[in-house]
């Protein structure tokens, strides 16, 4: 008496496995459809890249980012993946990049530089730190736009850990300085602390001047920005540590 209702089980048990098998076919066909259509596209050149903008840099030209971020590859989408999913490429100065694709030819490269006030020479490499005196790059070139400093008295130093200086508040003063000099655009090669770091030196090429402990040091900037020009091909010491806009006290004394 139960046979029919066990073969009413089966045969519903068949028609559901032939829907799934139905389905499954359509979902294989689905996916040999767009990976012949995306097969299509690669090969005409859709994803080539033609036109590339470049954003946020300043310690690279705009070329030697492409060269850096794209390097042979010109797959827009190989590209996308790589920094969306891999984390593309490590770059010196540079904490990370992103890359988005305006259209399949068309990409955008914005980059998120290290933000760094100077860097000090350490066992044949020049370590660069940020505003908390950090250490956030080692490398064997010089960053144009960033100086030296000369005159920290530290012990040992580490990648991605501080200068184990004295007096902290030294980067403090670091800061102010190096945003002073952006405001006047002017670029020294060194700064140096003496006394303790109570007194700065910059250093444009052959020319030091002696700023004292750094007070006034907008009017100071600012005379600096406007005597460069003339001091261009000499070589001593400019004096400005009692220069004021009311007492313009400067004196320079040439090397021998």
């Amino acid at each position: 008496m139960q046979e029919p209702k066990i073969c009413v089980k089966m045969q519903a048990m068949k028609r559901r496995h032939k829907k799934k098998t139905i389905n499954f076919k359509w979902i294989i066909a689905g996916i040999a459809v767009f990976i012949l259509i995306f097969s299509v596209l690669l090969a005409a050149g859709i994803f080539r890249v033609k036109k590339v903008e470049v954003a946020g840099n300043s310690y690279y030209t705009e070329n030697e980012i492409v060269d850096l971020v794209m390097g042979d590859h010109r797959n827009s989408l190989y590209l996308a993946f790589l920094y969306d999913y891999l984390d593309g490429k490590e770059i010196p100065f540079v904490d990370h990049v992103e890359l988005s694709m305006i259209s399949p030819s068309h990409i955008k490269i914005r980059v998120y530089e290290k933000t760094m006030i100077g860097y000090v020479e350490y066992m044949g490499a020049n370590l660069y730190f940020d505003k908390d005196g950090t250490v956030v790059e080692s490398s064997n070139e010089i960053l144009e736009g960033v100086p030296c400093i000369k005159g920290l008295k530290f012990d040992t130093l580490m990648l991605h850990q501080p200068l184990n200086v004295a007096n902290v508040e030294v980067f403090d003063r670091l800061l102010s300085m190096t945003q002073m000099m952006k405001k006047y655009e002017l670029a020294p090669d060194a700064i140096t602390l003496k006394n303790e770091s109570t007194e700065i030196v910059l250093t444009f090429d052959k020319v030091r001047i002696n700023l004292g402990t750094g007070e006034n040091m907008d009017e100071k900037a600012a005379r600096i920005k406007s005597l460069l020009p003339d001091l261009a091909d000499k070589a001593g010491v400019l004096h400005m540590e009692e220069y004021t806009n009311e007492s313009t006290n400067i004196s320079f004394i040439k090397d021998k």
